[in-house]
């Protein structure tokens, strides 16, 4: 920290930190699903399911490495809603948190559909097969990443409520034009700006 202005690096370094990790999870929601889709469309089903549990070893492994430290039952309960309970009467002291995660959930409650929507576009409104199924859904991961740089701040520094405005708008109006979309081209595009808002 410079103590001389109050300011640390890592409050500097935060929404970077941010990024990288929406980065790293959207990179995995991009490449997983086109990776599975070429596999489910060139070698079946029971392949893809195969490497699919091939891929937990490594998850599995590290859990076995954690050390975990014992706690009773009834203190980790107790603690648990000692935790919920700090959590709400914070909330009440940040207006700007409570309307964070209503938007959250507002997105999640009517936008995350589109995911299990694509299966049914793929199918019945485009004819199209598995693997252009995994493009299809690889392309939210995409269109994430692609403006990732953008709300980094590479382009300026930009204020999250700025990007949230701006965000919630393109990817409302992704979501309809998916909707309204009956070529795979045009339903693609829209994923990908989905994915970006």
């Amino acid at each position: 920290c410079d103590w001389s202005s109050d300011v640390c690096s890592s409050d500097l370094d935060l929404p970077s930190a941010i990024t990288l990790n929406s980065v790293q999870f959207n990179a995995s929601r991009a490449i997983g699903p086109m990776v599975g889709g070429i596999v489910l469309a060139r070698f079946g089903a029971g392949f893809a399911f195969l490497f699919n549990a091939i891929s937990y070893v490594a998850v599995v492994g590290a859990l076995l490495l954690v050390k975990a430290h014992r706690v009773p039952a009834q203190r980790a309960a107790t603690r648990v809603l000692a935790g919920i309970k700090e959590a709400l009467v914070y909330l009440r002291t940040r207006p700007g948190i409570t309307l964070s995660i209503l938007v959250a959930v507002m997105v999640g409650f009517f936008g995350a559909p589109i995911v299990q929507f694509t299966v049914v576009f793929a199918e019945e409104v485009y004819g199209v097969g598995p693997e252009a199924l995994g493009y299809l859904l690889g392309g939210l991961g995409l269109g994430a990443i692609l403006v990732a740089p953008w709300v980094a701040g590479a382009f300026g520094d930009i204020t999250p409520s700025v990007v949230v405005r701006a965000s919630l708008p393109v990817y409302a109006g992704a979501i309809v034009a998916f909707g309204l979309s009956r070529s795979y081209a045009f339903g693609l595009l829209a994923i990908v700006v989905a994915g970006g808002g």
